[in-house]
């Protein structure tokens, strides 16, 4: 599935961090899971959940071109609420600051 997590990672390609949040309490979990369901598997498979800890989130790293490719992946409900961040590495940080 295109975006998702590859252990053959193309280092060129940004690496995004998408946070959902969604309401505590059962029903709206079931509501939260429910649309996840209906997205794809790419979420039920890739992501991690907070909710046992009382964390109502999801996170799902992603490979993808742009803020924009990332919250495409997004189910419509949730792109409002939805934090996504560019991450990178340690050397890729130095590098960017030593260049600035």
């Amino acid at each position: 599935m295109t975006g998702l997590r590859d252990p053959a990672h193309t280092p060129h390609m940004p690496k995004f961090l998408i946070e959902v949040p969604h309401d505590p309490g059962a029903q709206p979990c079931a509501r939260a899971m429910k649309v996840l369901l209906e997205t794809g598997t790419h979420w039920l498979t890739n992501a991690d959940f907070g909710c046992l800890d009382g964390v109502h989130k999801a996170w799902l790293t992603i490979d993808v071109e742009s803020h924009v490719e990332a919250q495409m992946l997004l189910p419509p409900a949730f792109r409002r609420d939805a934090t996504i961040v560019r991450l990178c590495k340690f050397d890729d940080l130095i590098t960017k600051h030593e260049g600035s």
